[in-house]
């Protein structure tokens, strides 16, 4: 699986730039069906600094290199999974977009 990751400060969340990420995220993933292919998008949000962090996982180099140009996003280690869904802790990681049975691969991977 290939990782990749880019950052919004509070100012550009503020400005709108995660509505504009994701939905250039989500365009591409049903425009180009790379949800067949396994794509998909989370996010981290670190407190107190209120910066966002996206990663983006993707089963395809070439999907990822596309995205990744697409969302200045950089290459990666992946974040740690074991947060993932706890909406109790406002740091966790999110599942934004994508395909459901790719999510359980992803979390299987990290065990």
């Amino acid at each position: 699986m290939y990782w990749y990751k880019f950052e919004l400060s509070e100012e550009q969340v503020r400005k709108g730039e995660w509505e504009r990420a994701q939905k250039e995220f989500t365009d591409y993933f049903l425009v180009t069906s790379a949800w067949k292919e396994g794509v998909y998008l989370f996010s981290q949000t670190i407190w107190p600094e209120t910066k966002v962090t996206f990663f983006i996982c993707s089963k395809s180099e070439l999907h990822g290199k596309i995205l990744s140009r697409l969302l200045s996003a950089v290459p990666c280690d992946p974040p740690d999974i074991s947060s993932l869904g706890n909406f109790m802790d406002m740091s966790s990681l999110k599942a934004l977009v994508g395909d459901g049975r790719f999510l359980d691969e992803i979390k299987r991977s990290a065990q």
